[in-house]
């Protein structure tokens, strides 16, 4: 299966401008952890995640005004549509993200989190389950080794 199977379209962003405290909200807002950062021409940036704006920000003592491009990750790890869902994981583990941003070139065009992955494996798992129990028996024996 590829990231385009799992990823979230279109996903929630804020520009490098936007204040922590708009970063924030959106994340309140949406129920999300981590919002990608685009500059004026639309581009991936960056991104913002909640423990960014814990550590970077309020730990160091900055104003809910600071530009969220002052407290965001700049060194990305990215995935591409086309990319499988396998390698995804394999990045995720390897740099401990729970995300990755999904772009075509330099375009932010999605989003794919562990948790996106799990639910499609898990039900692409329950259905294959239940096509192989709904198989006929005879079917099944007919598939079985030496038959």
């Amino acid at each position: 299966m590829q990231i385009k199977d799992a990823m979230a379209k279109e996903p929630l962003s804020v520009r490098t401008d936007a204040t922590i405290q708009e970063a924030a909200a959106g994340m309140r807002d949406a129920g999300v952890g981590a919002l990608p950062v685009v500059d004026k021409g639309d581009e991936l940036a960056g991104i913002v995640t909640d423990r960014d704006i814990a550590v970077r920000a309020v730990a160091e003592g900055l104003e809910a005004e600071t530009p969220v491009e002052r407290v965001m990750t700049r060194q990305l790890i990215v995935v591409e549509p086309s990319d499988e869902l396998e390698d995804a994981l394999s990045l995720m583990r390897e740099r401990q993200v729970r995300r990755l941003p999904v772009v075509e070139g330099d375009r932010l065009v999605g989003i794919v989190a562990q948790a996106d992955i799990a639910a499609l494996t898990e039900a692409h798992e329950a259905a294959e389950t239940l096509r192989s129990v709904s198989e006929p028996a005879a079917t099944q024996a007919e598939q079985r080794p030496g038959n």
